[in-house]
């Protein structure tokens, strides 16, 4: 199904469905409930598209591994007074793991799997995990790339997806 935006809006109660009768001896407050009717079913429409929509947005999180390595930076060392370097481990610190977590969304585009999202939510991860929208977890693919625009391509392999499917209309 493909639909444009305001295709999907149409179909809600009409403002002039919800206006009372009495409110139009008083044309302030007819113009006032009109507002008020129309931001209604503007609501209404918004909530009722978001709905449609759901199925097709995915919760993304990615971990990513760093090697820290610790110690005096080069030349220090030999800057600092006699005995000093012993609380830098001696300028000898092993390297160290260091585990981050990100998060973000993104929305499945195409019913094969691609999953648009943000550059920066998986930009150095080293695992990439998407929570579709019945809750299960599924490992993506980081497909490309694009810092510039700040965009990334996911693959996901699952059958059952449902997709946004996006139209010039």
């Amino acid at each position: 199904v493909v639909m444009s935006l305001p295709e999907l809006m149409q179909g809600g109660i009409s403002a002039q469905d919800q206006t009372p009768q009495r409110a139009s001896a008083n044309p302030s407050a007819a113009n006032s409930l009109q507002k008020l009717s129309t931001a209604q079913d503007l609501s209404s429409s918004f909530r009722n598209v978001a709905e449609m929509l759901r199925p097709s947005v995915v919760s993304i999180s990615t971990k990513q591994t760093e090697i820290i390595r610790g110690g005096l930076p080069p030349g220090f060392r030999n800057q600092m007074p006699p005995g000093f370097e012993d609380f830098f481990g001696g300028g000898r610190v092993r390297p160290q793991k260091r585990e981050s977590e990100g998060m973000g969304s993104g929305v499945i585009v195409r019913s094969d799997g691609y999953i648009l999202t943000n550059n920066h939510v998986v930009d150095g991860a080293d695992t990439v995990t998407v929570e579709l929208s019945d809750d299960s977890m599924v490992q993506a693919e980081v497909i490309g790339t694009d810092p510039q625009t700040d965009l990334a391509v996911l693959k996901i392999d699952r059958d059952d997806r449902k997709i946004l499917i996006c139209s010039d209309t």
